[in-house]
This record gives C-alpha cells, structure tokens and sequence, in this order.
C-alpha cells in the first residue's frame, strides 16, 4: 500500500501479487468483479465505509452487486 497527499488530494496505491488473483487472468477482454471497500477506521471501530456496491450492502456478502470491469488491451 502507498498513500500520497498532495493539494489536497489523497492516491491509495494497492499492488496485489498474481498469485493471489488465482483464477483470474490478466488479459484483454478478461471480466470480473471489483469493489473495494475502503473503512474509516481509528482503530477501535468502523466508522463509516466506502464501496463500490449499493448502499446498506458489503461486497463480501453480496458478490452479485459487484461491478464487472473488463480489461482492455
């Protein structure tokens, strides 16, 4: 993980090794779901999340919802 603050901004940069993608396949034309969910967590609880799928839901429990992103070539 990398974070960068710059003018106000915040970049999260995550790298996640191939391996642990198994069985996905990093190539053109290739369709999964993705929805990260990012917590607001001051270490003694959640205070609140953001994600990619509906509100009131967690991609975990609702793999459905999850956005499909293609790759491109």
């Amino acid at each position: 993980l990398k974070v960068t603050r710059a003018e106000g901004m915040t970049l999260y940069e995550v790298a996640l090794p191939l391996k642990d993608l198994y069985p996905l396949q990093l190539k053109a034309g290739e369709k999964f779901g993705f929805a990260p969910m990012i917590n607001d967590d001051d270490g003694d609880y959640r205070k609140r999340a953001f994600t990619l799928t509906p509100q009131g839901t967690e991609p975990s429990n609702r793999p459905d919802l999850l956005p499909t992103v293609i790759l491109a070539p």
